[in-house]
């Protein structure tokens, strides 16, 4: 008899006897369910249209199917239990869902039926993970697991969590920082560092990307991996990386215990918005770029306070006095000043009240929070405008975050100072993006630095203030064919040419 093969799309609710023919896209590792000590694995099927629908296998019968259904391999499956799934569980564009039991068929497919599945996986490119910073969507990401940090416990408004950093690098031996939270430490976590030896590729789907420390990824409950994916986009990234793996830990032990950086710091001119626009895109992100002042207006503010010097949560200890850190879970850390300050941000068409914190707050006013700690009285700081500057004297690029509170159901919105940049940052990067390359547009990047810096620069005087490594620079100034290949080296050098400002 001649089974009829189904397709995913052609399955209803509570339909029985069917047969549909897939592959499987992710199979996380098993969790255990918030509401109940029940443990399901879920996993995500495709068919040959490249159709996707989420599965999910309950308690004991998880261990039935723990040597099948098997990621990258094809199998017929009939009469899973089919049913409607709530959108907050809903992780691919179907709002139906399989249950796998024991009493599900499921059989390999061997020879040559076996499916390809149509780009089943969109993977951002690390160069691009900036333009999601914050914002509600999620990415997918390949890369090399080149280093695993210990894990460890912090506080969070939600309790005792544990996390572990991990950072992935890809072919071009740009590293991004990634979080795990909570059940993925104690799995997947767990899984990587046993093979660490051989740096295994990672696939991560669905990951949020942060601004924490420039930009960094961070697990979602919905986020899944993929250890060691046989699929052509991960084939070729285990012969670069034994070709470059001396350069690779080169990388590695110069990032041991510094913070990672923002694989992109500049914004393009589509990313940066009026202050009156942030309102209307609060519902798709948190993070913004603006142009505009920082300006001081509230005086009778601390301009600092006392915190842990590892995690810079706020305490109640004395300078200098060690205590044992509930939040970061560090013993006999130091009580440190650090710097805050409520800052205006203002555009043309409107303001909106923001905070500077750290190294970003100290370099805007001028002084340390050690400095300000000393001339505090009270809940202000003595002659505060004679010691600190008060206000942009020009425009900058002002990276901000937003979060909310909610209150007797009002929401209310506070904003974060992410970055700060001077605004010929925005004529580099516009300069950059274009596919154009002519003398004329050169001659423009001199005028701009001439501007920026109070110095005149001709050709001559800038290839002499480049060192002998920045030869590619030179051919740039006088090949303009070269010039894609040396936008990186561009920036640098108009950076340290016009004292570009940058915290």
């Amino acid at each position: 008899m001649i089974r009829e093969i189904k397709l995913i799309k052609d399955i209803q609710a509570q339909q029985r006897g069917w047969t549909v023919k897939v592959v499987v896209i992710e199979k996380a590792m098993p969790r255990v369910s918030k509401s109940s000590p029940n443990k399901y694995q879920r996993l995500i099927l495709a068919d040959e249209e490249g159709n996707k629908i989420q599965a999910t296998i309950y308690g004991g019968d998880i261990h039935i199917f723990r040597d099948t259904l098997i990621i990258g391999k094809n199998y017929y499956i009939s009469n899973a239990w089919v049913k409607e799934i709530g959108a907050q569980y809903q992780i691919v564009q179907n709002n139906l869902q399989w249950t796998i039991n024991g009493r599900t068929i499921v059989e390999e497919v061997t020879g040559d039926s076996e499916i390809i599945v149509p780009a089943v996986y969109n993977f951002v490119p690390f160069s691009r993970l900036h333009t999601y910073i914050d914002s509600l969507s999620h990415v997918d990401v390949i890369g090399i697991a080149i280093e695993i940090k210990p894990k460890k416990e912090i506080i969070t408004n939600d309790g005792l969590e544990i996390v572990q950093e991990m950072t992935l690098m890809n072919d071009n031996m740009d590293t991004v920082m990634l979080t795990m939270w909570n059940q993925f430490v104690n799995n997947e976590c767990t899984q990587i560092l046993n093979i660490m030896n051989r740096k295994p590729i990672i696939i991560g789907c669905r990951l949020k990307v942060s601004s924490y420390n420039g930009i960094s990824l961070s697990t979602k409950s919905s986020s899944s991996f993929v250890i060691e994916p046989e699929i052509p986009q991960a084939a070729a990234l285990p012969i670069w990386y034994n070709a470059n793996a001396e350069k690779a830990m080169d990388i590695i032990c110069g990032r041991i215990g510094l913070e990672t950086k923002s694989l992109s710091t500049l914004p393009s001119a589509e990313d940066i918005i009026t202050i009156k626009m942030i309102d209307n895109q609060l519902n798709t992100r948190r993070s913004f770029w603006i142009n505009g002042h920082i300006k001081v207006t509230n005086l009778i503010q601390p301009f600092w306070y006392l915190s842990c010097e590892k995690c810079t949560k706020a305490t109640g200890y004395e300078f200098e006095q060690r205590f044992n850190c509930f939040y970061c879970r560090h013993d006999q850390v130091k009580a440190m000043p650090r710097c805050r300050v409520i800052v205006d941000l203002i555009d043309e068409s409107s303001s909106l009240n923001a905070t500077l914190f750290g190294n970003q707050a100290e370099k805007f006013l001028g002084c340390t929070a050690y400095e300000l700690m000393n001339k505090s009285d009270g809940d202000s700081v003595k002659n505060i405008e004679k010691i600190t500057t008060l206000s942009s004297s020009h425009k900058l690029l002002i990276q901000v975050k937003a979060s909310n509170n909610e209150y007797s159901d009002i929401i209310r919105w506070k904003y974060t100072i992410l970055s700060v940049c001077d605004t010929i940052s925005k004529e580099i990067n516009t300069l950059t993006q274009t596919d154009t390359s002519n003398d004329a547009e050169v001659s423009q990047v001199l005028e701009i630095v001439e501007e920026q810096s109070g110095k005149s620069l001709g050709i001559t005087e800038l290839r002499e203030q480049m060192s002998n490594e920045d030869k590619v620079l030179a051919d740039l100034v006088s090949k303009p064919t070269a010039r894609n290949n040396a936008t990186k080296k561009l920036k640098l050098m108009i950076s340290k040419s016009a004292d570009f400002l940058l915290f």
